[in-house]
Formats: C-alpha cells, sequence, structure tokens
C-alpha cells in the first residue's frame, strides 16, 4: 500500500505545493472554525455569509476580467450546483457541527468521493470500478460503518441525529458532484464557480430569514474572536481554498489533487481532539485509517482506469 500513498514532492511545483499546503491548512481547520463560530453566529447566516461573500468577490474578479458572459444554459447548471453542493450541502454542515463533533463532521464529509464512485457507477452506468477502486468503496464504507456505531444502541455516546445530517450532506454533495461533472457549461471554472455561490448563498439568506434567525442577532455585538473566524471562513476557506483546490484539479495529477480528501480530514480530527477536546476512541481512529485508506485506492484506481 506505501506504493499507492507515496506522492514525490520534489517532483511538484512550488505553486503546486503552496496549493496543497494552503489547502491542508484551512480546510483542515475548518471545521472546527465552524464549530466556534457558529456559538455566536446562526447556522445557516453563517453559510449563508460564506458563500455570498466569496461569490460577490469572484464574480467582480471574472467581470473585470472580462470571462462574466453567461448564457442561460450556464445559468440553469449553476442554478442546480449552486442548490446541491452550496445549499443543499454545504448549508447543513454548521447545522451538524451543532451535533457531533466538528473532527466527525469532517471525515464523513470525507466520504463524498466514495459516494460519487458507487452512484455514478450505479445510476449512470459508467464502468465497473477496477481492483483498487473496488477495495477503496469497501474500506470507505466500512469507515461510514465505524462513525455510526457510536450513535446507535444504548450506550450511545454520539449523537444519532448529527451522524444523519453528515451522512444527507455527503450524499447530497455527491449528487452535486456528477450533476456538476455533467453538466455542459460555457464559462470558466471560476465563473461558474461565483454563480454558484451566488445562487446558493441567496437560498440560504432566505432560509435564515425564514427561520427567523436575525431576530436578536446583530453583527455589532459579536465577540471580536468572532468575526475572524467568519472572515478565516470567507476568506481563507471558500475564497483562497476553493480556488486553489480548482487550480489543483486543472494543473496537478488526480492523487496529488484527491490527496485533501483524505488529508483534509484527517488534520480535522487531530484539530478537534487537540484543540477542542473532541471525542477520541478505536472507532474514531478504525474510520480515519478505512476512510484515508479508501481515498487513496480510489484515486489510484482512477488514475489506472
Amino acid at each position: 500500500m506505501i506504493k499507492y500513498c507515496r506522492i514525490r514532492f520534489s517532483k511538484i511545483s512550488p505553486l503546486t505545493l503552496l496549493c496543497l499546503v494552503l489547502l491542508y491548512i484551512f480546510w483542515g481547520f475548518e471545521f472546527f472554525i465552524v464549530k466556534l463560530a457558529i456559538v455566536s453566529v446562526p447556522p445557516f447566516l453563517l453559510a449563508a455569509l460564506n458563500a455570498l461573500v466569496g461569490g460577490i468577490i469572484l464574480f467582480v474578479f471574472m467581470a473585470v476580467k472580462g470571462e462574466m458572459t453567461p448564457k442561460s444554459v450556464d445559468f440553469k447548471f449553476a442554478s442546480l450546483s449552486g442548490f446541491l453542493l452550496v445549499f443543499a450541502s454545504a448549508g447543513l454542515i454548521p447545522v451538524t457541527v451543532k451535533y457531533i463533533d466538528s473532527g466527525l463532521v469532517a471525515l464523513l464529509s470525507g466520504l463524498s468521493p466514495v459516494m460519487s464512485v458507487t452512484l455514478e457507477w450505479l445510476l449512470l452506468k459508467k464502468d465497473r470500478p477496477n481492483f483498487l477502486t473496488t477495495a477503496g468503496l469497501m474500506l470507505g464504507f466500512t469507515g461510514l460503518t465505524f462513525t455510526i456505531i457510536p450513535a446507535v444502541g444504548k450506550n450511545a455516546t454520539i449523537s444519532f441525529t448529527g451522524i444523519m445530517l453528515g451522512i444527507i450532506s455527503a450524499v447530497i454533495w455527491s449528487i452535486g458532484v456528477l450533476a456538476t461533472r455533467h453538466a455542459k457549461y460555457t464559462l470558466s471554472l471560476l465563473s461558474r464557480n461565483s454563480l454558484q455561490l451566488l445562487f446558493g448563498g441567496i437560498l440560504l439568506l432566505a432560509l435564515s430569514f425564514l427561520l427567523n434567525e436575525w431576530q436578536g442577532f446583530s453583527l455589532y455585538a459579536l465577540p471580536r474572536v468572532t468575526y475572524f473566524y467568519i472572515l478565516y471562513l470567507m476568506f481563507c476557506s471558500s475564497l483562497i481554498g476553493y480556488t486553489a483546490y480548482l487550480w489543483l484539479l486543472k494543473n496537478s495529477t488526480l492523487p496529488i489533487a484527491s490527496s485533501t480528501a483524505y488529508v483534509c480530514p484527517l488534520i480535522a480530527v487531530i484539530v478537534g481532539i487537540t484543540f477542542g477536546g473532541e471525542l477520541f476512541n478505536r472507532y474514531i481512529v478504525a474510520a480515519v485509517i478505512c476512510i484515508a485508506v479508501s481515498m487513496i485506492f480510489i484515486a489510484n484506481g482512477g488514475l489506472r482506469k
């Protein structure tokens, strides 16, 4: 298995290495920052601010470059992706963190590639997965089982509701990824991403109003440190992080870009345990190992295929 984990950093360009480091740090800390932020900011409002600010900045940037000339087909696909990825999936993350540890939410989110490959094979009738990919799928769902075990039975130690919300978020993200992958855009990656963020952010803001999250809430009354959390999520996690990820997808190899799927949840678990005193037991350890190895197998299985 070691040969599948090996990434030869000596052959990686400085810009690629910079993008990887930024992603590992920014996305690795993201879930714990969300957990800290929702103490003072309602969950859907937090998700709305995160999406809207990033979407507006990207939209203005691409418009200045003269690359923002969307057609009706772009609005159609961007609205679908924005609904699934930004509103329905990412919008559930702050809510899920209210029920279970941030590291566990990150682990469940890391299962999205496993579910995407499975859905693409079963629903879209793509080629049958090869041995590595199949092994990765089996390990991924084994890891999912380990995350569910502590949430069932009389001696449950974590919230079953939180686990279900995390799984639903991962499944919706997987569906959104498939819908986005097979969409026929005329816009560039950054341009379409700005539309997705704007559409999803508007829906999240509307939901926040419908749920009366603004009642009794004031941006001016927040603790100073909360402003840092909000800015971190807006710029480091959303704007910089997602832009770096898109760049990796376009300019690096599949194993390098896919390494974020297993490195970031691992870092999130370590951060949650170290700084938040989050749950640490044999089930979490087993889930981390299974999910991390499954991502490595799926990335390399797809490369060979």
